[in-house]
């Protein structure tokens, strides 16, 4: 599967909002999954259900925003975000970041079983450079918070993106 068919599907029928990852979830359609997942919190959905029967795989990106997400839904609703249709290889992913504990993840759609939402393609507004490094910072930091581990496993990316970020904002370089 290319990039191109990379996509997002996503729908609400109150009190729930579902995305449908299509191709690979990656830095490209977090902007998105982020963008759909606030307006639907702000909106009052309560639970946001993430089917990945398509999904092909994922970046540390859009598994950042997915956690993220799961935080603002629990903290602000006591709501949750559950990821279904799981392949193994995607649920292994979750895991080895520690996700898990704040996702519910679940192999079947019973979830979805008595849900008739109409998915559209997401539109989501379009991110420039400065936007996209901050969605990316953010969603670095979250993982890093998970464990310990994460943040050894990402400093390198952290760095990288904080710098591109000051650049970004026009922060004089702390090197120069």
């Amino acid at each position: 599967m290319n990039g191109e068919s990379d996509s997002l599907l996503v729908g609400v029928q109150l009190p729930l909002a579902v995305a449908a990852v299509v191709g690979r979830g990656t830095f490209k359609l977090a902007p998105a999954l982020k963008q759909f997942g606030l307006s639907a919190l702000g909106g009052g959905c309560l639970r946001l259900i993430i089917d990945m029967g398509r999904c092909t795989g994922m970046d540390s990106t859009f598994m950042g925003v997915v956690g993220g997400l799961a935080m603002r839904y629990r903290k602000e609703k006591n709501g949750e975000v559950a990821m279904v249709r799981l392949s193994g290889k995607n649920r292994a992913l979750l895991q080895t970041l520690g996700l898990d504990r704040s996702i519910r993840l679940e192999e079947n759609a019973a979830d979805l079983r008595d849900v008739s939402i109409s998915l559209q393609p997401a539109v989501p507004t379009p991110a420039d450079h400065a936007a996209l490094t901050q969605t990316m910072l953010a969603a670095h930091q979250m993982l890093a918070d998970i464990s310990p581990q994460n943040r050894e496993k990402f400093k390198d990316v952290l760095a990288y993106l904080e710098e591109d970020a000051k650049r970004d904002s026009g922060v004089p370089d702390s090197k120069g």
